[in-house]
């Protein structure tokens, strides 16, 4: 049994009704079940699925969750990474998690578990929203 609060179930019921908002946007049930699903085949893209850990540093805004809801829609786990942690700290936390996809703001934040080097840096990602996985690679979010 899912939990009714999942976007994709409130999505038919509720429409256009606004669903999340932060500053910059708003989001209704059915756009919000819309950016969850783009994001989750996203992920899926990059081999997350039912087991795995997705690390997600982002600030507090309709993209973590947009972004946590894609995780779960996969059945996966999420660990949410404070973007105001050091690197030492946000590296333990993603390594202690064992995340195979870290979601971050741009280039330069820390890695999945798996890789070694603790920071990497992908010069050819325009700035804003990007999926960082073990293996470095990048693909710009859908909004």
């Amino acid at each position: 049994m899912a939990p009714a609060y999942l976007p994709w179930l409130l999505a038919e019921p509720f429409g256009s009704a606004p669903a999340i908002r932060d500053d910059l946007r708003e989001f209704s049930f059915e756009q919000l079940d819309a950016r969850v699903a783009a994001v989750a085949a996203q992920f899926a893209g990059r081999d997350v699925g039912r087991g795995d850990v997705v690390a997600v540093m982002l600030p507090n805004r309709s993209e973590l969750v947009v972004a946590i809801f894609a995780a779960w829609r996969l059945g996966a786990a999420v660990t949410p990474v404070n973007p105001t942690f050091t690197e030492r700290e946000a590296t333990h936390q993603i390594a202690d998690a064992g995340a195979t996809l870290v979601v971050n703001a741009g280039p330069g934040a820390p890695p999945a578990a798996s890789q070694q080097s603790p920071w990497t840096t992908s010069p050819n990602i325009p700035p804003g929203r990007c999926l960082h996985r073990s293996n470095s690679q990048t693909a710009t979010w859908p909004w």
